[in-house]
């Protein structure tokens, strides 16, 4: 087999290596393993002349056996990774079998008729932030925002509610992410993603302890052990690669390629494998009850979707044009099945035109095995609009009162009609509805920006067997049990875990924007049965009927014992808490009076600039309360920025077709007073201009309010646009302020200040491990000779600065002050062409549609220009209306920092190009030759894909420990900005 530079590398002699680990130490192999080795290296491919690899089938190797199809499995699937002696996976010679307990040993003169088998787990394996042991006496918490992992004893007794008592914390490194217990329930692996490696816990029986420490890939995020926890798979979410860990020797012996799978299917055009394509997240392993981890297979899920069509020219299939995919790895040979996960042409809501709107799984983030099927969740993406509440037509111009819809006395006022409407229809054709002439606020549209999937993968066949909406089912449950359309309701927005009650299709759904657990049954066909239960509709972490110190927000993860699988263990981020939840009453184990809900880390000091932060994440990521239609968790600002970087999604926004923006690159991390000016068009200077966003897309009322005591309505908020500080007007910030006094009654909440201190606060991914570092040092020379750093330099690697101070004098006084074109500054980066037109603020003559901060956008080609095979569709939310981009005094984009880019593409404002490699091809020729006119123009080929390499490893390589290549001090003919106050 093949690395994504193609060496051959595991072949044969590994998978015989593989064999005897696999059988255990110090005894024979069975014959059923030495029969998988055989065939395995049977099956071993032999490269051929062209480059490739001929594959030999290895026959069945257990569920749910892997047809291979041309297009879906990739044979460049393994880098081994050998130690010194080149023997990790063989334990040394001194160590005892790990399958003969010592206090059952007998004296040296009793006769041993057979050897005590070693512990197999349970049941199936996936990583999680929390994690039972399979003796059901251990639960083990990470603890994310502060470093460590919390080990618990559990508590069960009949008639009495389940308890946990903390026995210890342990720290074990920066974003501790997933945990696994091992098959003895004595010792654990912990994924620690920022510090990029696995921890072993040990004696969690006696005295838990930090025990051997391994470096793995770049941001790892998920983990699972194989059946007999001799093998620790562990997913790098930047490299694209899973790193295979003996857990005897504490060592990786393999490194799994997912770059060349995702290459293998087509998905990305014609770039060559390398690291940082592929994006795995979460990983389960099968578990078919025996002792041969070969004929196992894991489960990972790629995080990002991928392209499944080229998008039209008018954006009619935004909603389908993409996919999800999970990736199969055989335990035999590793080699890789790719899976499609396909969108959904209808997610079962309608738009306010009566539209129907389907949508793509994307950040594909837990999955789970049961049974036959493994169940995938993901934020199912509808990019496509109409997008937020609808509030009828414009208003129109008037002269009289008949002039206006109703023609009622006073329709008319200051030449704008105050009524709107004549039909219901006119408010929407899905459910408006027209009263007194004026359209009542049409909500549809928010219910159709996003689902909550639960994508159901058929393991014998290898392919999904459906995709399911859990808004859509868990709505039509509120509407036959006729609950309340108010709080009452709430959706599972963003499944960060799944759990299955064992031996039965009973499964949970840890939702960490609505702070609750979803149920859900499924047949063992594997159709859904129903959701929810007859006892509550949903478990409420944040039950109004318990004093509110025991609530539960957050949840990152659930854990389901095995034996005494009554109850779920669920680890909840923001509370730092566990809470109990009891599958007999859908509730908090314990009641009102004795909830069973256990403390894991400190919380920050009050009023500290912790709490502040802790705080800002925690609004930042729900869906609850103000923060969504009806406070029913329909939508937050976490959907789009999960861990505050970016969906990869290209949405059909106000101003045009937008790739999410990852939030990282928005503060200098070391000077948060060195902010970007944001969104692609520079039109928003503030976090708290997309209070906009919360009212609009999300539908919530917002934080920009007068009250805050319930009941919460619209009629809370505060108009900023009325009082001049929206968008690019004045400072909502300053409206946002309690403190403030720029407006009377004050708002009375902080929470956009928190939001702002939780951005300023995040960590950008580590750039890509294992790259060539001459290529990285030569990619870095060009970069700096073909002055890269005119548009990305600086610590935040953009030139995008706020140079002012938002206010509304401020503000109006940018519309007045010009800029001149600085001396030998390419003419064509200039972004407006009429002179007169030239200021740092300009409108184009059209102040709702067009108003951004002119000086720092730079025109390098992108509008309307897409990779072959991508397409690219210049329309605003309406899709009519043409996007900005490419005004003749408005011309081009902000530019964006380049901290995220190992996290993948696609790349610029509407994800026009899929990959570094296409980024930089002629197809955007006028970007990377902007300033330097010769880059990228050799003859050869092989020369300049040479240089395109060097390039790419240089850019994959960057992140907060790289150093800082600074911007031109004075704007000239290597770029630089000239935005000035």
């Amino acid at each position: 087999m093949r690395n994504w530079a193609g060496s051959a590398t595991l072949g044969a002699t590994m998978v015989a290596i593989l064999a005897v680990a696999v059988s255990g130490c110090g005894t024979a192999a069975d014959p059923a393993d030495a029969a998988v080795a055989s065939d395995a290296a049977t099956g071993a491919e032999t490269a051929t002349a062209d480059g490739t690899a001929a594959e030999t089938a290895s026959g069945d190797t257990g569920v749910g056996a892997e047809t291979a199809t041309a297009d879906a499995v990739a044979d460049t699937a393994v880098v081994d990774t050998p130690v010194a002696d080149g023997a990790a996976d063989v334990p040394p010679a001194d160590v005892p079998p790990a399958d003969v307990p010592p206090a059952d040993v007998p004296p040296a003169d009793v006769a041993v008729d057979a050897v005590v088998a070693p512990p197999i787990l349970p049941g199936p394996s996936r990583g999680s932030s929390i994690a039972v042991s399979p003796d059901d006496n251990i639960v083990i918490t990470c603890n994310r925002d502060s470093g460590s992992v919390t080990v618990l004893k559990a508590a069960y007794a009949p008639g009495v509610p389940t308890k946990l008592t903390k026995s210890v914390d342990i720290a074990v490194g920066a974003e501790p992410w997933q945990v696994a217990i091992a098959p003895d329930s004595d010792s654990a692996w912990v994924v620690v993603r920022a510090e990029q490696k696995v921890v072993q816990i040990t004696g969690l029986k006696t005295t838990p302890k930090v025990g051997a420490s391994v470096t793995v890939g770049s941001e790892p995020t998920g983990l699972a052990l194989t059946p007999t926890g001799k093998f620790l798979a562990v997913a790098n979410w930047v490299d694209g690669t899973i790193s295979l860990v003996d857990t005897a020797s504490a060592k990786v012996f393999v490194t799994v390629d997912l770059n060349a799978a995702l290459v293998g299917s087509k998905v990305l055009g014609d770039v060559k494998s390398r690291p940082g394509l592929a994006h795995p997240r979460s990983i389960a392993i099968t578990n078919n009850g025996d002792a041969n981890d070969l004929d196992e297979s894991m489960i990972v899920t790629e995080w990002y979707s991928q392209r499944a069509a080229e998008l039209a020219a008018d954006g009619s299939n935004a909603d389908t044009a993409r996919k999800g995919i999970v990736y199969r790895i055989n335990g035999a040979d590793m080699k890789v099945t790719v899976i499609d996960v396909p969108a959904l042409a209808d997610m079962g809501f309608k738009d306010h035109a009566g539209n129907v709107a389907g949508c793509f799984p994307n950040q594909l983030q837990a999955v789970a095995i049961n049974g036959d099927w493994a169940f995938v969740s993901s934020v199912c993406a509808s990019p496509k609009g109409l997008l937020g509440p609808f509030t009828g037509p414009a208003a129109k111009v008037c002269a009289l009162d008949a002039d206006c819809p109703g023609a009622g006395v006073g329709s008319c006022a200051t030449l704008k009609c105050k009524t709107n409407c004549a039909a219901d229809a006119d408010c929407g054709a899905n459910g408006g509805k027209c009263t007194a002439n004026a359209c009542e606020v049409n909500p549809a549209s928010v219910k159709t920006a996003i689902g909550n999937v639960l994508s159901v993968i058929d393991l014998k066949k290898n392919v999904t067997a459906s995709s399911i909406n859990l808004n859509a089912k868990f709505n039509d449950l509120y509407v036959e049990k006729q609950v309340k359309d108010d709080n009452s309701r709430r959706f599972p927005l963003v499944m960060t875990d799944i759990g299955f009650v064992p031996d039965t299709g009973i499964g949970y759904a840890s939702a960490n924007g609505s702070d609750a657990v979803f149920r859900f049954k499924f047949n063992i066909d594997g159709t859904l049965a129903e959701v929810g239960s007859t006892v509550q509709l949903f478990i409420d972490l944040v039950n109004p009927n318990y004093d509110a110190k025991v609530g539960g927000r957050g949840p990152t993860g659930l854990a389901i014992p095995n034996i005494n699988k009554k109850v779920a263990f669920v680890n909840n981020d923001f509370t730092r808490n566990v809470t109990v939840a009891d599958f007999a009453t859908q509730e908090i184990a314990g009641g009102p009076a004795t909830p069973s809900v256990t403390t894991t880390a400190d919380m920050p000091a009050a009023a500290s600039e912790g709490e502040k932060v802790l705080l800002g994440k925690r609004f930042f990521n729900t869906g609850l309360g103000r923060w969504s239609l009806k406070g029913q968790s329909w939508n937050s600002c976490q959907t789009c920025h999960i861990d505050g970087l970016t969906d990869n999604v290209t949405w059909f926004f106000g101003r045009g077709p937008r790739q999410s923006t990852s939030l990282d690159g928005s503060f200098n991390s070391k000077d948060p007073k060195d902010q970007r000016i944001f969104n692609w068009t520079a039109v928003f200077d503030e976090v708290a201009d997309f209070e906009l966003n919360t009212r609009g897309t999300s539908g919530g009322v917002g934080a920009i309010v007068h009250k805050k005591t319930a009941p919460i309505g619209s009629g809370d908020r505060i108009d900023i646009a009325a009082l001049g500080h929206a968008g690019l007007n004045g400072s909502a910030a300053a409206v946002a302020d309690p403190k403030s006094g720029i407006v009377t009654p004050p708002s009375v909440l902080e929470d956009w200040s928190e939001i702002t201190k939780y951005i300023q606060s995040l960590r950008s991914p580590r750039g890509v491990t294992g790259l060539d570092a001459a290529k990285v040092a030569e990619g870095k020379a060009i970069y700096q000779d073909s002055n890269c750093a005119g548009c990305h330099g600086g610590a935040k690697w953009t030139i995008s600065k706020l140079f002012y101070s938002p206010s509304v004098d401020g503000n109006k006084a940018l519309l007045t002050k010009k800029w001149a074109a600085p001396q030998y500054f390419p003419v064509s980066l200039l972004p407006a062409a009429t002179e007169a037109n030239r200021f740092m603020r300009f409108s184009s003559g059209n102040p709702a549609g067009l108003d951004q901060i002119q000086c720092i956008l730079r025109p390098v080609g992108t509008f309307k220009t897409c990779e072959p095979g991508v397409g690219i569709a210049e329309l605003r939310t309406d899709m009519k209306a043409v996007g900005q981009g490419a005004e003749i005094d408005g011309n081009g984009y902000n530019p964006p920092s380049l901290l995220n880019l190992a996290a993948g593409g696609p790349y610029y404002h509407a994800g026009n190009a899929m990959t570094l490699e296409s980024l930089l091809s002629n197809t955007f020729v006028k970007h990377h030759t902007a300033l330097a006119a010769n880059l990228l123009q050799e003859t050869d080929p092989a020369k300049k894909q040479a240089t395109v390499d060097k390039l790419v490893a240089y850019l994959l390589s960057i992140d907060e420990t790289t150093a800082v290549i600074a911007a031109p001090a004075t704007a000239g003919g290597t770029g630089g900005d000239f935005c000035t106050y």
